[in-house]
Protein backbone atom coordinates (compact mmCIF):
# COMPACT_ATOMS: atom_id res chain seq x y z
CA UNK A 1 0.00 0.00 0.00
CA UNK A 2 1.03 3.61 -0.45
CA UNK A 3 1.10 4.28 3.30
CA UNK A 4 3.24 1.21 3.97
CA UNK A 5 5.72 2.21 1.26
CA UNK A 6 5.90 5.77 2.58
CA UNK A 7 6.57 4.49 6.11
CA UNK A 8 9.33 2.15 4.93
CA UNK A 9 10.89 4.86 2.76
CA UNK A 10 10.89 7.31 5.68
CA UNK A 11 12.36 4.82 8.14
CA UNK A 12 15.07 3.82 5.65
CA UNK A 13 15.91 7.51 5.17
CA UNK A 14 16.19 7.99 8.94
CA UNK A 15 13.24 10.36 9.20
CA UNK A 16 11.53 11.03 12.51
CA UNK A 17 8.04 9.62 13.11
CA UNK A 18 6.54 13.11 12.79
CA UNK A 19 8.23 13.73 9.43
CA UNK A 20 6.99 10.38 8.12
CA UNK A 21 3.50 11.15 9.42
CA UNK A 22 3.53 14.47 7.51
CA UNK A 23 4.60 12.67 4.34
CA UNK A 24 1.84 10.09 4.77
CA UNK A 25 -0.74 12.84 5.25
CA UNK A 26 0.30 14.43 1.94
CA UNK A 27 -0.26 11.15 0.08
CA UNK A 28 -3.55 10.25 1.71
CA UNK A 29 -6.75 12.14 2.12
CA UNK A 30 -8.82 11.93 5.25
CA UNK A 31 -6.04 10.76 7.62
CA UNK A 32 -6.05 13.19 10.56
CA UNK A 33 -2.66 14.43 11.78
CA UNK A 34 -3.01 12.92 15.29
CA UNK A 35 -3.82 9.51 13.84
CA UNK A 36 -0.85 9.62 11.45
CA UNK A 37 1.46 10.76 14.27
CA UNK A 38 0.27 7.98 16.59
CA UNK A 39 0.63 5.40 13.82
CA UNK A 40 4.24 6.33 13.07
CA UNK A 41 5.40 6.86 16.64
CA UNK A 42 3.94 3.53 17.71
CA UNK A 43 5.38 1.71 14.67
CA UNK A 44 8.88 3.08 15.19
CA UNK A 45 8.90 2.53 18.95
CA UNK A 46 7.58 -1.02 18.58
CA UNK A 47 10.30 -1.71 15.99
CA UNK A 48 12.88 -0.35 18.42
CA UNK A 49 11.54 -2.61 21.19
CA UNK A 50 11.64 -5.63 18.83
CA UNK A 51 15.30 -4.88 18.05
CA UNK A 52 16.08 -4.40 21.75
CA UNK A 53 14.52 -7.76 22.56
CA UNK A 54 16.46 -9.47 19.73
CA UNK A 55 19.70 -7.96 21.05
CA UNK A 56 18.88 -9.08 24.58
CA UNK A 57 18.10 -12.60 23.39
CA UNK A 58 21.41 -12.73 21.54
CA UNK A 59 23.19 -11.82 24.78
CA UNK A 60 21.08 -13.80 27.24
CA UNK A 61 24.11 -15.57 28.69
CA UNK A 62 25.34 -12.36 30.34
CA UNK A 63 21.97 -10.90 31.38
CA UNK A 64 20.81 -11.26 34.97
CA UNK A 65 17.57 -9.25 34.65
CA UNK A 66 15.62 -7.24 32.09
CA UNK A 67 13.90 -4.26 33.70
CA UNK A 68 11.07 -2.18 32.26
CA UNK A 69 11.65 1.56 32.33
CA UNK A 70 9.38 4.46 31.53
CA UNK A 71 10.02 8.08 30.69
CA UNK A 72 9.18 9.43 34.13
CA UNK A 73 7.73 12.85 33.45
CA UNK A 74 4.36 14.56 33.63
CA UNK A 75 3.06 12.90 30.44
CA UNK A 76 3.71 9.35 31.61
CA UNK A 77 0.49 7.42 32.21
CA UNK A 78 -0.22 5.88 35.60
CA UNK A 79 0.16 2.34 34.25
CA UNK A 80 3.67 3.04 32.96
CA UNK A 81 4.65 4.77 36.22
CA UNK A 82 3.47 1.71 38.16
CA UNK A 83 5.40 -0.69 35.88
CA UNK A 84 8.65 1.31 35.83
CA UNK A 85 11.44 -0.71 37.47
CA UNK A 86 9.66 -4.07 37.33
CA UNK A 87 11.66 -7.12 36.24
CA UNK A 88 10.12 -8.51 33.05
CA UNK A 89 12.62 -11.33 32.65
CA UNK A 90 15.12 -12.90 35.02
CA UNK A 91 17.97 -15.17 33.99
CA UNK A 92 17.58 -17.03 37.28
CA UNK A 93 13.83 -17.65 36.97
CA UNK A 94 13.29 -17.86 33.21
CA UNK A 95 16.10 -20.17 32.08
CA UNK A 96 15.42 -21.17 28.48
CA UNK A 97 12.57 -18.70 27.98
CA UNK A 98 13.17 -15.89 25.49
CA UNK A 99 13.40 -12.31 26.70
CA UNK A 100 10.04 -10.70 25.87
CA UNK A 101 9.56 -7.41 24.12
CA UNK A 102 8.20 -4.60 26.26
CA UNK A 103 4.57 -4.28 25.18
CA UNK A 104 3.37 -0.72 25.47
CA UNK A 105 0.31 1.27 24.47
CA UNK A 106 0.08 3.64 21.49
CA UNK A 107 2.57 6.49 21.79
CA UNK A 108 4.05 4.67 24.79
CA UNK A 109 7.65 5.53 25.64
CA UNK A 110 8.61 2.52 27.74
CA UNK A 111 11.55 0.28 26.95
CA UNK A 112 13.91 -1.93 28.95
CA UNK A 113 17.39 -1.97 30.39
CA UNK A 114 19.44 -4.96 31.45
CA UNK A 115 21.31 -5.78 34.58
CA UNK A 116 24.41 -7.60 33.45
CA UNK A 117 25.50 -10.56 35.59
CA UNK A 118 27.99 -9.44 38.21
CA UNK A 119 27.24 -5.74 37.70
CA UNK A 120 25.03 -3.57 39.91
CA UNK A 121 22.10 -1.63 38.44
CA UNK A 122 19.90 0.49 40.62
CA UNK A 123 16.54 1.44 39.13
CA UNK A 124 14.11 3.19 41.44
CA UNK A 125 10.58 1.86 41.15
CA UNK A 126 8.00 4.08 39.51
CA UNK A 127 5.88 3.88 42.65
CA UNK A 128 8.78 5.16 44.77
CA UNK A 129 9.47 7.92 42.24
CA UNK A 130 5.82 8.96 42.24
CA UNK A 131 5.55 8.85 46.02
CA UNK A 132 8.57 11.18 46.27
CA UNK A 133 6.70 13.90 44.35
CA UNK A 134 4.74 16.57 46.22
CA UNK A 135 0.96 16.04 46.09
CA UNK A 136 0.36 19.08 43.85
CA UNK A 137 2.79 17.59 41.29
CA UNK A 138 1.26 14.11 41.64
CA UNK A 139 -2.15 15.55 40.82
CA UNK A 140 -0.76 16.88 37.50
CA UNK A 141 0.46 13.43 36.42
CA UNK A 142 -0.94 12.00 33.19
CA UNK A 143 -4.11 10.13 34.14
CA UNK A 144 -4.86 12.28 37.18
CA UNK A 145 -4.66 15.71 35.54
CA UNK A 146 -8.09 15.53 33.90
CA UNK A 147 -9.77 13.15 36.31
CA UNK A 148 -10.52 14.56 39.74
CA UNK A 149 -12.36 11.34 40.65
CA UNK A 150 -9.28 9.18 40.05
CA UNK A 151 -7.13 11.60 42.00
CA UNK A 152 -9.55 11.63 44.93
CA UNK A 153 -9.75 7.82 44.96
CA UNK A 154 -5.94 7.64 44.98
CA UNK A 155 -5.70 10.23 47.74
CA UNK A 156 -8.26 8.32 49.82
CA UNK A 157 -6.33 5.07 49.41
CA UNK A 158 -9.17 3.43 47.48
CA UNK A 159 -6.83 2.70 44.54
CA UNK A 160 -3.10 2.29 44.16
CA UNK A 161 -0.95 2.94 41.10
CA UNK A 162 -0.89 -0.79 40.30
CA UNK A 163 -4.68 -0.65 39.89
CA UNK A 164 -4.19 1.42 36.73
CA UNK A 165 -2.07 -1.24 35.02
CA UNK A 166 -3.78 -2.84 32.05
CA UNK A 167 -2.79 -4.75 28.94
CA UNK A 168 -3.03 -3.00 25.59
Amino acid sequence: SVVNNQAIRGIAAGWSPLRIARAIRTTTEMLPAPQANTLMRTLQLTSYRDATSANQNANVAIIADVIRIAALDGRTCLSCVALHGTVIWSGERNIGDPVPRVDDHQNGRCTSVVRVKGRPLNVQSGVDWFNSLPPDRQQKQGGFANSPGKWQAFQNGEVKLKDFVQAY
